[in-house]
């Protein structure tokens, strides 16, 4: 496989009056594109050159001309860079983008065993079509993204990049930046298999759309492996709707307009004039925290079917906003969903939202161990809990939590109860430590098939 350096020009002058891009050999003309102070695309071409050999590269401001045209080219606007980055990716070729600002106008196609490398943030592909698709792999597998940005040119209604009915797709420290303008999702998981994202930052200042949307048409995304990934800002950040197998590994989900995590199947989802039945089953976070969201941290919704979750080393905290006018009483865990069934939560922390800890109105099979959860309710003291459960959730089992202050006077609790139950179908409190909250520890009533044993409380 060969390298292909696709060379664009960078206004800022460097090393006298040369410019930074790569060499080229002549297979396409172009124009350059230079918007906004940013870069522009010239005439496209192929060398093969190690890594160390591509960067630093300085060229003169006519190598990047075509036949007939002058150094006044340089200015021309509305050059698509798309066009010939696709024909080099057909080629088979491996593409190397400089650093630079690169206008997408046109879909960037990713055929199966190709590769796309930038030189990390400071490469910008720049989307400048309001229903373009910036990147898309459709259908196709064994495929690389890696190192560079990805940020809207104009308010947009599409997908920044579509990973449709692929399979092991690897996107390696890509940055999406959404602040003049906004995009619906930044990453669009549709019926794939097999996708990692690995050291993923996205940042939007919209209220729309999402920063990762997982989903299907005809069938669910399957083993999905999210690592290391943070985002700030859109509606949810990461929305959960069609999924067997979702692995998150470390990560950060704050300041969404929503939920930081919306886990949210619909029974009855239309997509592409198709009524689908989703579910999610088999999600997997280690050291993931959702917090700081204008809603719920980790938000369980929908009525469609959702099994075998579990949460290790996790957390949701301060979610809820309480600011003038304007209030949200977000919990740290939200489960509404009636089809829930087996989830666990151990050795996480929730606390300082303004709801409660973690609010259970529906689900079942639901055991929570070893968790921290303290200083709930910050919007109204003992207006919320610890931990609420109410009639539409059974089987629930609390074991070797601490739920208050435990004596701590650093985090002497708002929360009103540690636990507050008023479901008496099958909840187990076993050997948890409730004391320090402001009602009591555990309110919960005696009849039915309710089990309290070896708590403390004040």
């Amino acid at each position: 496989m060969k390298i292909v350096a696709v060379g664009f020009l960078i206004v800022n002058f460097v090393q006298g009056n040369g410019l930074m891009a790569s060499p080229l050999n002549q297979v396409q003309a172009g124009k350059i594109d230079v918007m906004n102070a940013s870069v522009g695309m010239v005439s496209g071409g192929t060398t093969s050159r190690v890594r160390s050999e591509r960067d630093g590269t300085v060229m003169q401001p006519g190598d990047f001309l075509s036949v007939g045209q002058t150094v006044a080219s340089l200015d021309s606007a509305g050059f698509d860079a798309a066009p010939a980055i696709n024909a080099a990716l057909a080629a088979g070729n491996a593409v190397y983008l400089p650093k630079g600002t690169y206008s997408i106008q046109s879909p960037i196609v990713m055929p199966s065993g190709s590769r796309i490398y930038g030189s990390g943030p400071s490469t910008v592909l720049r989307i400048d079509g309001a229903s373009t698709i910036g990147l898309s792999v459709s259908g196709m597998s064994d495929v690389d993204i890696a190192d560079l940005s990805i940020a809207p040119g104009v308010d947009r209604e599409a997908d920044d990049v579509q990973l449709y009915h692929s399979t092991r797709v690897f996107l390696t420290n890509v940055r999406w930046l959404q602040t003049a303008f906004q995009s619906y999702t930044s990453l669009h998981i549709m019926g794939a298999s097999d996708t990692h994202v690995i050291n993923a930052t996205m940042i939007s200042s919209g209220t729309r759309g999402y920063g990762i949307l997982v989903d299907g048409d005809s069938y669910a995304s399957s083993r999905t492996h999210l690592t290391n990934i943070y985002t700030w800002g859109y509606l949810d950040g990461l929305k959960v709707d069609w999924s067997s197998g979702l692995f998150l590994d470390g990560g950060n989900y704050t300041h969404a307009y929503g939920a930081g995590i919306s886990v949210a199947p619909d029974t009855a989802h239309r997509i592409y004039a198709v009524v689908a039945s989703e579910t999610v089953d088999n999600l997997r976070a280690h050291e993931v925290r959702a917090y700081s969201n204008l809603g719920h941290g980790w938000e369980f919704a929908g009525d469609g079917s959702i099994t075998e979750v579990a949460l290790t080393n996790s957390g949701g905290s301060q979610n809820g906003v309480s600011s003038g006018d304007q209030s949200y009483i977000g919990n740290g865990m939200y489960v509404s969903n009636p089809s829930l069934d087996g989830l666990s939560v151990t050795g996480s922390d929730f606390h300082s939202n303004m709801g409660n800890g973690l609010l259970f109105e529906q689900g079942r099979h639901i055991t929570v161990t070893g968790n921290t959860i303290f200083n709930n309710s910050a919007y109204e003291k003992n207006g919320s809990n610890g931990i609420t459960i109410t009639a539409g959730a059974s089987y629930i089992s609390l074991m070797g939590n601490m739920i208050g202050s435990g004596g701590v006077t650093s985090t002497a609790a708002n929360q009103g109860w540690g636990v507050y139950a008023t479901s008496s179908d099958h909840l187990l409190a076993v050997g948890n430590a409730l004391s320090g909250n402001n009602l009591g520890g555990l309110y919960s009533l005696t009849d039915g098939t309710n089990t309290n044993a070896n708590n403390t409380t004040d």
